[in-house]
């Protein structure tokens, strides 16, 4: 009787290429998408009797969107490590209040509240699909 074997390999450098081209795929479907979340009038936030002004001088109502400048919303970047994980961040130079729009912060004596902009888009964001999208796009070679 003939026994029959079979090997299977795979070429490792071809294989993260492929990771890091599909991650860079998603950050580019996610990341219109997150920074427009800035914009949507979703944000609830009443300070202690005092009116809330934008740099504009607009008084702003509730709900709001978390735009004032916009400097927040364009910091985003992202950028792929080990070629498996995507990472979105957002702040650095003169935009060093990310954390407290995010996470809230005490103000004018009351709490104000965090303003999360990502669990909305990550919730909603069909992430396997889009991935065995991207992935089945880089199958040929």
């Amino acid at each position: 009787m003939a026994r029959i074997r079979t090997k299977v390999t795979w070429d490792y450098k071809k294989l993260q290429q492929r990771y890091t081209a599909v991650l860079t795929d998603v950050a580019e479907d996610l990341s219109p998408q997150l920074k427009l979340q800035f914009e949507k009038e979703v944000y609830a936030w009443k300070g202690p009797n005092f009116e809330t002004r934008r740099k504009n001088g607009e008084v702003v109502t509730e709900p709001r969107n978390i735009v004032d400048t916009g400097a927040l919303r364009d910091s985003q970047k992202w950028s792929i490590r080990k070629a498996t994980t995507l990472l979105f961040s957002w702040g650095g130079g003169f935009v060093n209040y990310a954390g407290a729009v995010f996470f809230g912060v005490p103000y004018a004596g009351a709490n104000g509240p965090g303003r999360d902009w990502v669990t909305p888009v990550l919730n909603a964001y069909p992430l396997g699909q889009r991935v065995a999208t991207f992935w089945k796009k880089y199958a040929g070679g």
